[in-house]
């Protein structure tokens, strides 16, 4: 049994005991035996990546047990003290295949699995090469070991790109220059190509990395133009009658939909808004009927209320909900675009 002191798998990828004291991790190298079953001194589930079982056991354990259909069970019993968050490797002999496991290949394909689960891929391909190259590989993992090389280079070719997505938007935080839709662009390239390395292999660290990205796209400001125009009926049917300005658009925080009553006119809208802090003005439409407004994508208001001023309550208040407004609207995640009919009682 060997400590290793510079894995820090056990931290990085706490698992808790009953006792919510964080496990130590065993990693046990059975190069050529896959569907082994480990129980005992073992919590949780225990992950296999070729040539190596990954099982966590609480502090003070004593050994854990092992079972295959082919093999009779055996155990493996720790000979130095079992401490938190500390990693240890055990290299199981199965007496069947004699001498392969302290083989030249068995042991680099061994260190190979150990830097991969580190996210060392170059180091761990270049393990995995020195497994295929040695004289003494056996030609029953020759395909696997080839396919952990393919997976090491898939996992080099993404982290060059992700590492490449993050660089570009450091880069334009620190000249100012980011624009919303380049922050967008850099940091969902960076979400998928993070995706792909948690497929190949799954760790806490790919998860926050994407998780922070996540959130610098939730945060970004949602920008919506809105662009209103009177709707008129006479006798000839409905028809646009030119660009309404001076209209307020206003966000509703509230929890219910507003009542038709309470805003029906301006008078009853500036008492409904003087009796709630639920209100914020968030613009005026300009002599085009166009007013730009940003929302926080983290706090959505409820819907969005348009009060024209100035026409004498011949433009009724208008309130939409918010979530029947971006339905409406087009444009893309940066910028929405929304054309409103505002009924004109002349």
């Amino acid at each position: 049994m060997e400590y290793l002191p510079n894995d820090l798998a056990a931290r990085t990828h706490p698992r808790p005991d009953v006792n919510g004291v964080n496990c130590a991790l065993i990693r046990v190298v059975v190069p050529a035996v896959k569907n082994m079953k480990f129980d005992g001194w073992v919590v949780g589930d225990y992950a296999y990546q070729p040539g190596e079982y990954q099982v966590y056991v609480p502090e003070g354990a004593k050994k854990i047990k092992f079972r295959h259909e082919n093999y009779a069970p055996g155990e493996i019993v720790f000979n130095m003290p079992i401490e938190s968050q500390c990693v240890y490797k055990v290299v199981l002999d199965v007496p069947d295949l004699g001498a392969i496991y302290v083989t030249q290949s068995s042991a680099m394909l061994a260190e190979g699995s150990r830097l991969f689960g580190l996210r060392k891929y170059k180091e761990a391909r270049l393990s995995y090469e020195g497994a295929l190259a040695a004289k003494d590989v056996v030609n029953d993992l020759i395909p696997t070991i080839q396919s952990d090389i393919a997976q090491c280079d898939t996992c080099i070719l993404y982290e060059t790109y992700t590492l490449g997505a993050l660089g570009k938007i450091r880069e334009m935080k620190a000249l100012g220059e980011a624009s919303q839709e380049q922050l967008v662009k850099y940091a969902s390239a960076g979400i998928e190509y993070l995706q792909v390395l948690n497929k190949y292999n799954p760790c806490d660290f790919y998860v926050s990395r994407k998780t922070q990205l996540e959130g610098l796209i939730e945060g970004l400001p949602l920008e919506v133009r809105f662009t209103l125009v009177k709707w008129v009926n006479n006798a000839e049917g409905f028809f646009e009658a030119g660009k309404l300005a001076n209209v307020e658009v206003w966000a509703y925080n509230g929890s219910e939909p507003p009542i038709h009553n309470d805003y029906k006119n301006d008078k009853k809208f500036k008492d409904l808004v003087g009796k709630s802090n639920n209100f914020t003005q968030l613009g005026t439409t300009d002599s085009e009927g166009i007013a730009d407004v940003q929302l926080n994508r983290k706090s959505l208001p409820k819907g969005l209320f348009f009060r024209p001023i100035g026409y004498d309550d011949k433009i009724k208040i208008l309130y939409m909900d918010l979530d029947e407004l971006l339905i409406q609207s087009k444009g893309n995640y940066n910028k929405r675009r929304i054309r409103l009919k505002m009924f004109t009682a002349y």
